[in-house]
């Protein structure tokens, strides 16, 4: 009985050490953080600002309030020059400890080109049937390459 207390305790412990953390992390600031995403460039501006001298594929979740406003972001994955796996777990995970109200998820292609692949294409459906099951929706996947982005809201494919 007491060892199974003692367990109880570490566990909450840990919960709770984990969440401070992961909550740092989410909200740390940046020049972005409260402003609205409300446009596919905003969100692809803010991925070439995140990544520009990046080598490889890095995927991020942008945690969005009731009004568009991030409060915060996660690296979920890095991979590398032509793909980057990524569960949606690590995506609503993050979300649900920031409390955000939806989601909106990028990545980018260090070749340059923003053209989303049939990976992406699946991803991108998954994601959003786990957003809509669990009630965080997935407002936009925006990719970026060098010189354009590639928004699946704008192409009708969200």
């Amino acid at each position: 009985g007491n060892r199974i207390g003692v367990l109880d305790d570490m566990t909450k412990k840990n919960t709770n050490s984990l969440y401070e953390f992961r909550s740092r992390r989410i909200r740390r600031s940046f020049a972005f953080e409260g402003r609205k995403l409300t446009q596919p460039t905003d969100v692809a501006r803010l991925l070439l600002y995140l990544t520009k001298e990046l080598d490889r594929e890095h995927f991020f979740a942008f945690y969005l309030s009731a009004k568009g406003a991030l409060i915060g972001y996660e690296t979920v994955a890095i991979g590398g020059l032509t793909g980057v796996e990524v569960h949606p777990r690590e995506v609503f995970r993050g979300a649900v400890l920031a409390g955000a109200f939806a989601v909106i998820i990028a990545h980018n292609h260090p070749s340059g080109n923003s053209s989303p692949s049939n990976e992406d294409r699946a991803l991108t459906r998954r994601l959003a049937e786990v957003g809509d099951l669990i009630g965080i929706p997935v407002y936009d996947h925006i990719i970026a390459g060098h010189e354009a982005s590639y928004s699946f809201a704008q192409q009708g494919e969200i």
